[in-house]
Parts: C-alpha cells; sequence; structure tokens
C-alpha cells in the first residue's frame, strides 16, 4: 500500500527586516514546515526557498515539498534633530545641530535654507542675521533605508551695538551748532581690542 499524497496549503510568510546574521530559519513556518536549507544566512532582496512539511500520520502520506517566498527589507532609517541652534549674531557660521537617528550611517548631512529671502544655501551654514531652517539626511546602508528629518526653523537674531553720545553747543561766528560726539563702547556680547574698527554712516535729516 503506497502513502498518500496529503493536501495542505502552501504558507505565505511576511517580509521581514535584515540584521546581522539573518538566517533562513529566523523567518518563523507554520507547525509541520520546515525549511530544508534553514542555515542560508539571507541578504537583503527577494527570496525564494524551499520548504518541507510533514505530516502527523507520516506513515501514511507523504511529504510535502514547496517553494515559499518573501522579502528581506532594509530597516526603515529615520533622522531627528533635536537642537534649536537659534542664537545672536556673533560673525560666526552656526554649528550643524545634533540629532537622533536610527541607522548604522555616520556621516549626517545638513542642508540650510535662507526662510527670509526664500533661498536654498545647500550645506553652507548661515552667519548673518535672519530666519532660516535646517534639514538633517543620511545615505542608505547595507542596513538601512536612506532618511530625511523635517525642516526646522531657527533664528540668527541681530546684535545690540552700545553706543555713548553726548552733545555739546557750539557758537561758529553768528550760527549756533550742535557738537555730537559718539564713542562706540562696545557690542552686546563681544568685546573690542584697540584693533576694532566700526563704520558708522550719519545722515542730515532734512
Amino acid at each position: 500500500i503506497s502513502k498518500a499524497a496529503y493536501d495542505v496549503e502552501i504558507p505565505e510568510v511576511p517580509d521581514i527586516y535584515i540584521k546581522e546574521g539573518l538566517k533562513l530559519s529566523d523567518q518563523e513556518l507554520p507547525e509541520g514546515w520546515k525549511w530544508i536549507n534553514e542555515d542560508k544566512k539571507l541578504k537583503v532582496g527577494h527570496v525564494t526557498e524551499p520548504a518541507i512539511y510533514t505530516p502527523e500520520d507520516s506513515r501514511n502520506y507523504d511529504s510535502v515539498e514547496a517553494d515559499i517566498s518573501f522579502k528581506v527589507m532594509k530597516n526603515p532609517a529615520e533622522v531627528i534633530i533635536e537642537e534649536d541652534i537659534s542664537k545672536v549674531y556673533d560673525g560666526n557660521a552656526v554649528t550643524d545641530p545634533a540629532v537622533v537617528k536610527t541607522t548604522d550611517a555616520e556621516n549626517v548631512v545638513y542642508t540650510y535654507h535662507d526662510v527670509t529671502n526664500d533661498r536654498s544655501l545647500d550645506e553652507k551654514a548661515p552667519v548673518n542675521a535672519g530666519k532660516y531652517s535646517v534639514t538633517a539626511s543620511v545615505a542608505e546602508t547595507e542596513m538601512y533605508t536612506a532618511a530625511e528629518s523635517e525642516p526646522v526653523e531657527f533664528t540668527i537674531e541681530k546684535r545690540d551695538v552700545v553706543l555713548d553720545i553726548t552733545g555739546e553747543d557750539k557758537i561758529d561766528g553768528d550760527i549756533a551748532k550742535a557738537e555730537i560726539t559718539v564713542e562706540v563702547l562696545g557690542i552686546d556680547g563681544i568685546s573690542l581690542d584697540e584693533d576694532s574698527e566700526i563704520t558708522l554712516y550719519v545722515r542730515e535729516s532734512s
């Protein structure tokens, strides 16, 4: 008496994400099924591998072999800017903000946009006062997808100039004049040395 053919539904399995040392056996099969090459290491891409089903009554029923397919996918990466880099103008470019990232990519690329003038600055960090936004991005790797953060706005505020203004009335012949002396004491937050030079533009009122 020959064994009977066993009627069993070929299972569908979900796609899985790549990880270090991923093997075929990490993709679970329904009860009774087993991968023939269960120790085979997997890479990102489409996978089709043979599996075997052994009936409980293996004395009277033949085992069933079938190809089962699924995808091994890269892990979705994420980048989040967590630092506000707003500051008061100091003559230096802003520092790239700190980020939190779920990827093994080491390099983070920062792209800046001048919101005030609606123009891209590419990867050049701004120096002058104005309103800007910054976006952080990472390239894809063997295990993670590429990712880009949401743009985060920040501001470089104008810095105050500290002036000491004094006035003195003078008589030049029959004409009375006011002599005004302006002394620059410093720029708020920035110390001035003897070599510092600041130009003031004075316009005569009509």
